[in-house]
């Protein structure tokens, strides 16, 4: 496949078909190329935490056994972490129901537990829990009363420590200035169902609202630089009970259609979903040229960053703020020290290796993996 008239490597669509097989349930065993290399692919996988689910659709010969073994290994540690902090994050909601403290947990916890086939496919690094802004002081009260205090204090949210579980307390669902105020974080809070697990109970937002959480959280805080966040929309896009009329009205009420109609086109895209019908909800399509904007997202997720494709993304947010007045804080945001910093980098560097590469099969740039 190609985008913006650019030839894919072999290794980013093969990565591409193996989550879209995850996402869409692919019956068939799929094919691994016979000229893949095997180092690129091991580097996209470490960077973006794929291991679980490259384990879960690639569990057969074709796959070299120590590699085979080593996502494996991955999923069981990813399982057992997971299961743990469930436990922590259920005595949590206890603790927080009878203080009278609505709370709901968002992506990592519900999408392991309620989303993904089994919780071992989706690491987190940490739990997120959305609470009402009226309540941001009396947590603390309540936190302190039970022997913890906050490891952070950021700009919209509490970071505490916990059992060996981080967990980011939030009382705004995006702590961008540009675009906080456009949701009502207080309405996510009130659509909150209890569901059972194992270990008790926890909260997890309406289906709807989840998509609304991944989209908004993915595009705004990340501008879409994370493959598992896409994988989380991905997941939800091709659920057949989705009120996708309920989604729409509430893009326009916010006046972030743009952003929405923008990323799920280009999640359809990255997974070849073909889902273009159900995005006609919006009634509206996105300009000429998208397919090199697209592109130059998929540049920053596999390749190395250029100048060009910068320019691409950061154009895009212009395209996607619907308000003069968001315009502006973009604008604004731009010559911001760490924007300038990013820029005057890739000048320097001509470009910026994403994921790492190879050479004559010896690592050259390793980057940590972002946390998800």
């Amino acid at each position: 496949m190609k985008a913006g008239g650019r030839a894919e490597s072999l290794e980013r669509q093969f990565t591409r078909d193996v989550l879209r097989c995850f996402v869409v349930h692919c019956p068939e065993e799929l094919k691994i190329p016979d000229q893949l290399d095997w180092d690129r692919l091991i580097h996209v996988v470490l960077h973006y935490n794929l291991g679980p689910i490259f384990a879960y659709v690639l569990n057969s010969d074709s796959v070299p056994a120590g590699l085979r073994n080593s996502w494996n290994e991955w999923r069981m540690r990813c399982l057992v972490s997971n299961i743990r902090s469930l436990k922590t994050a259920c005595k949590l909601f206890s603790t927080l129901e009878k203080a009278g403290i609505s709370a709901v947990g968002l992506r990592g916890l519900t999408l392991s537990h309620f989303s993904y086939p089994d919780p071992g496919l989706r690491p987190m690094r940490d739990i997120d829990i959305l609470i009402a802004p009226s309540d941001r002081h009396r947590i603390v009260d309540l936190m302190k009363s039970q022997g913890f205090i906050p490891a952070q204090i950021l700009r919209t949210q509490f970071v505490y420590h916990i059992d060996g579980t981080i967990f980011e307390v939030h009382w705004s669902l995006l702590n961008i200035k540009r675009y906080r105020s456009a949701v009502d974080s207080e309405a996510f809070v009130k659509s909150r169902r209890k569901m059972p697990t194992p270990e008790g109970s926890v909260y997890c937002l309406s289906k709807e609202k989840e998509l609304l959480g991944l989209v908004a959280h993915a595009f705004v805080h990340h501008e879409l630089d994370r493959i598992l966040q896409l994988v989380d929309i991905a997941l939800y896009m091709v659920r057949p009970d989705i009120d996708w009329k309920y989604i729409t009205s509430w893009c326009r009420r916010t006046r972030m259609t743009n952003i929405f109609l923008f990323t799920l086109t280009f999640v359809n895209f990255f997974f070849n979903l073909h889902l273009e019908r159900r995005l006609e909800v919006f009634g509206q399509s996105l300009p000429q040229g998208t397919s090199k904007t697209f592109e130059a997202y998929m540049v920053k997720l596999f390749d190395r960053d250029t100048i060009f494709h910068y320019l691409r993304r950061k154009r895009n947010l212009f395209f996607v703020a619907e308000q003069p007045i968001v315009k502006l804080k973009q604008a604004l945001r731009l010559i911001a020290p760490d924007e300038v910093s990013d820029l005057l980098q890739l000048i320097a560097k001509g470009d910026v290796s994403r994921i790492g590469r190879c050479e004559n099969g010896k690592k050259v740039v390793e980057l940590e993996a972002p946390g998800t």
